[in-house]
């Protein structure tokens, strides 16, 4: 049998750029999971759309997103008025995301990065700030999955956090199941994969 030199040549050459556009298409994937922050100022709402979390800049000057100052307006959006609930001060963690209780009482931020002795979890309400740092979850170091410059510690597919009543159940990397208090941030681990009262808070 002859060999084709120039033929195998180009057969390694197609092979190349078949790897190179795989990396190509799956390089946005690894990219949107670092994305850099951005600390916008965005709304959240809850279920029926009663109730709107308005994250708004405090600072009056041009500041970076970090050095900037927030606030958290909890909004009555019931008979179509932007009536103010209460509000607290934000501590911005760059990205948008959050869950609004059905009562407009809470407003839970579960963070997709993993730090160990810092918070991964805060929960806002008319009258404190609850955090909660990622070592109250337990999980194994190597359970976590790293990305270019952070470690996720949320299940890759959804859902990841929904709110129940009286607390927010969070699906872990490794495979558990926490559920955190609303009123104190206590961490429990359920057996069931599914909250006890559901994947979806109560009408009140």
């Amino acid at each position: 049998m002859q060999l084709n030199p120039a033929g195998a040549f180009e057969t390694q050459g197609r092979l190349a750029c078949r790897v190179l556009l795989l990396g190509l298409v799956f390089l946005p994937l690894q990219l949107q999971a670092d994305q850099p922050p951005d600390f916008p100022e965005y709304r959240e709402c809850s279920d029926f759309l009663w109730y709107c979390a308005s994250i708004e800049k405090t600072s009056e000057e041009e500041l970076p997103g970090w050095e900037a100052s927030f606030r958290l307006v909890m909004l009555d959006m019931r008979n179509r008025k932007d009536r103010v609930k209460w509000e607290q001060p934000y501590m911005h963690p760059g990205y948008r995301g959050g869950l609004v209780t059905v009562d407009g009482g809470h407003f839970v931020y579960v963070d997709q990065w993993y730090r160990v002795d810092a918070p991964v979890v805060w929960i806002y309400s008319a009258d404190k700030v609850v955090t909660v740092n990622g070592r109250e979850f337990g999980i194994p170091a190597a359970a976590l999955k790293p990305t270019v410059s952070h470690k996720l510690w949320l299940q890759m597919s959804a859902p990841r956090s929904v709110l129940h009543k009286g607390g927010v159940t969070i699906w872990l990397i490794d495979g558990r199941v926490a559920r955190v208090s609303l009123e104190d941030g206590q961490v429990s681990f359920p057996e069931s994969g599914k909250p006890v009262a559901g994947n979806r808070e109560p009408r009140p």
